[in-house]
């Protein structure tokens, strides 16, 4: 209809489709050189305090033609996770929604006025793959979004698994193989340290798992809040409006300096294994 006006947030609080997981293997990959961590919830990561934020913002009409977003029911349908690179079609999903509605959501931010927000995400079949440059080498990513200033800053890196490779429950469950899904959270704050942002999410089948990285001496503390994959609607906080909203903490002017959360790129330990617990030992509280 002509005229007709649309909004960030329901563009942001869509249903979506549930995802059938046949994948059953619990193995991840791991290196002696991912940082140690310890784990808090993000408590500050509700709804309520996005939209004291972002609430005019999220809630503002928008003309249907200056923001086109895709349709969940349609990118998401008949979806099922059947190997471990299947995830990377949620990821895609992430990378299709995340690049209207960001593009409609800087205006907020006058000292960006003028940059560009860019988007890469590794496909299924890996006909390209995502990498952001650390300090040291290229690090290759399931997803990751840049503003291009002067100079170009990461802004949020995604990290895709089965739900039977990660999951929070299986953090803090005493009878899931917790080194494995340990494993997950060490690899994301790897890949955040390389990329040189506080921030990153963990995509499953099942729920988005939104992180801030902190240094801890000589550990890192992972903030975190997990969404179900579920939830929905304009009263909830989707995994959508969480992503959407981790992009705007790192858009944000009153952001932390990257100093003040991870290792300088210069200090060694970002690189050296005497960082890291050793994987095979118990390491206080977690990994």
């Amino acid at each position: 209809m002509a005229g007709s006006n649309t909004t960030l947030r329901l563009a942001l609080t869509q249903k979506k489709p549930p995802i059938l997981c046949n994948e059953r293997s619990m193995k991840n990959t791991h290196s002696n050189n991912w940082p140690a961590i310890d784990l808090e919830v993000w408590s500050e990561f509700k709804l309520v305090n996005l939209d004291n934020e972002y609430g005019s913002l999220l809630n503002k009409h928008v003309p249907e033609h200056d923001l086109v977003f895709p349709r969940a029911d349609q990118n998401l349908h008949g979806i099922t996770i059947n190997g471990l690179d299947d995830i990377k079609r949620i990821i895609a999903w992430n990378d299709l929604l995340m690049r209207p509605t960001l593009d409609i959501a800087k205006s907020a931010f006058a000292h960006i006025e003028g940059d560009a927000i860019s988007h890469a995400y590794t496909p299924v079949d890996k006909s390209t793959i995502a990498k952001v440059e650390g300090p040291n080498r290229k690090v290759f990513v399931d997803h990751v979004i840049t503003l291009q200033a002067d100079p170009w800053r990461n802004l949020v890196v995604g990290l895709g698994k089965p739900s039977s490779r990660f999951n929070m429950g299986g953090i803090h469950s005493a009878n899931a193989r917790i080194s494995e899904h340990g494993y997950v959270l060490r690899h994301l704050a790897h890949l955040c340290t390389s990329a040189n942002t506080p921030y990153g999410y963990i995509q499953t089948d099942r729920e988005l798992v939104a992180c801030q990285f902190k240094r801890n001496g000589d550990r890192y503390k992972v903030y975190y809040m997990q969404i179900q994959w579920s939830t929905h609607g304009p009263e909830r906080l989707t995994t959508d409006l969480a992503l959407w909203w981790l992009c705007m903490k790192a858009l944000s002017p009153a952001v932390l300096q990257i100093e003040d959360i991870t290792p300088h790129p210069n200090d060694p330990t970002i690189w050296m294994d005497e960082f890291l617990g050793n994987p095979g030992e118990p390491s206080v509280p977690y990994y």
